[in-house]
């Protein structure tokens, strides 16, 4: 067996500015704390910073909004353009709000909503000043969500016989036909 030296993370070391580990030791080590210290490294610029939480809490909002828009506006499309089941669909509406709230509440709460963030703060639960970074971030999300599931259908879309009016309710909003109706 292989013995290295490895120097740890400053909060674990005690006495010895170098400890002898193993490889497997030294695997593990690497697989946990590779993505803590070296992939995002927020905590090595701002170290115990609000903007370090902050941060997390934006990208944990952008993905979790991320997860249930493009969840539903594919689930929809899906029904729509391939008449798939109805049922699929309100499970792929269930199982999206499962995943982004699970995605983000660790780090966040999980709001993943304005309307959630705006009545989280009226009620005290969420700092006034988040409130426009948590809009921001999951504006963001929804947006890139949209753009996402449309790169998905865009060859349906543009190509399948009448798709492009049937799937433009997933993208943008239109008033009902009933309220386009005019007197002369």
């Amino acid at each position: 067996m292989i013995k290295l030296l490895v120097k740890p993370p400053e909060e674990t070391s005690f006495h010895n500015a170098y400890e002898t580990r193993t490889t497997s030791e030294v695997t593990k080590y690497a697989k946990t704390e590779w993505l803590y210290w070296h992939y995002l490294n927020l905590n090595r610029c701002f170290p115990n910073s609000t903007v370090t939480k902050v941060a997390k809490e934006m990208v944990a909002e952008m993905f979790g909004c991320w997860v249930l828009t493009f969840i539903v506006v594919c689930a929809g499309c899906q029904e729509n353009l391939y008449n798939t089941a109805f049922v699929e669909q309100n499970l792929a509406f269930g199982w999206a709000l499962f995943l982004g709230v699970l995605l983000a509440a660790p780090v966040s709460g999980g709001h993943i909503n304005p309307a959630v963030t705006l009545g989280q703060a009226l009620c005290g639960f969420c700092d006034w000043w988040k409130v426009p970074f948590y809009w921001f971030a999951q504006l963001l999300g929804a947006f890139l969500a949209g753009f996402f599931a449309y790169w998905q259908y865009y060859d349906t879309i543009h190509y399948k016989p009448n798709a492009y009016n049937t799937s433009l309710n997933f993208f943008c909003t239109f008033p009902s036909d009933y309220l386009l109706v005019s007197r002369r």
